[in-house]
């Protein structure tokens, strides 16, 4: 398997490419390469989505080009034209993991912000998104239209909008962007958000088995030992400044034990879940 990092594009929004934002001399490929590489060829493939080859580019690397940048025309990335993939081999080696590019079809098309593949972790407090330090770059995107004097979104439970386009994404759902024009005219897209992976606090304090039913009844499961690991990963000991001291109830272990996630030492454990024993209950939905 090749350990070719994945080429980049300044040009995509939470993988998404806007034709009609592209710059005339057309899509900017970036690719880092390694010192090693000097003197031997690169190769860089546009391909469509099953794998046909639409142009290639190849060119010697430099001594001093461990950063290059190549262009492929605009007419590659047309609206209607679907998923593209662009990939190198250097010398030998590769093919390189591909950069996926979904062609927008425009403000009106639908946009998908499909996190799936990441397992990206979000915390909810009180239903309040709380974000980590270092927040993932596919939680934000922007899709301005000329003219637009504002826009609102239909559900800011799911994402939120500013005055001039710029979408954050909160949770997984559906909503509505609406941009305003001047003399009250509006466009519209839909915006549809899967993949986050969400922990809710549901209650300051219960046992074990009640941690269960509670979830159980508001269509959520008590977090994995998997998922608590993903939640250290991303927040550390960073949500000791919204919850108490207490840890939070994960899934059993075993008849009488049950993984935990302390919120203030960041410590996942295992516990035992003996009646009278009291924990913060979160549910992933």
């Amino acid at each position: 398997m090749s350990n070719l990092n994945a080429p980049s594009s300044r040009h995509t929004v939470a993988g998404w490419l806007d034709p009609d934002r592209l710059p005339p001399q057309g899509a900017a490929i970036d690719i880092q390469l390694e010192a090693a590489y000097a003197g031997q060829e690169l190769t860089v493939v546009l391909a469509k989505a099953d794998g046909t080859q639409l142009a290639s580019k190849s060119l010697p690397v430099n001594h001093n080009d461990q950063a290059i940048t190549l262009r492929f025309a605009n007419q590659y990335f047309t609206r209607g034209s679907g998923r593209r993939q662009v990939y190198y081999t250097v010398g030998e080696d590769g093919p390189s993991a591909p950069l996926n590019l979904d062609i927008s079809d425009g403000f009106s098309g639908v946009h998908v912000v499909d996190l799936s593949a990441r397992r990206l972790p979000v915390f909810y407090h009180n239903g309040v998104i709380k974000l980590p330090q270092n927040l993932p770059a596919q939680m934000h995107f922007a899709r301005p239209l000329t003219g637009a004097t504002g826009y609102t979104s239909s559900n800011a439970s799911v994402a939120t909008v500013d005055s001039t386009g710029n979408v954050s994404v909160l949770r997984n759902g559906n909503t509505t962007i609406t941009a305003i024009l001047a003399g009250g005219a509006t466009r519209q897209y839909a915006l549809s958000v899967a993949g986050l992976v969400g922990l809710e606090m549901l209650a300051s304090s219960a046992t074990f088995s009640g941690a269960e039913r509670l979830c159980r009844g508001l269509g959520m499961r008590v977090p994995s030992q998997s998922d608590l690991a993903l939640f250290k990963s991303t927040y550390g000991s960073q949500m000791r400044q919204w919850l108490p001291d207490l840890a939070i109830w994960g899934q059993a272990i075993g008849a009488t034990t049950a993984w935990t996630f302390h919120p203030h030492t960041a410590v996942i454990t295992g516990e035992s879940t003996a009646t009278g024993t009291l924990r913060q209950v979160a549910g992933i939905n």
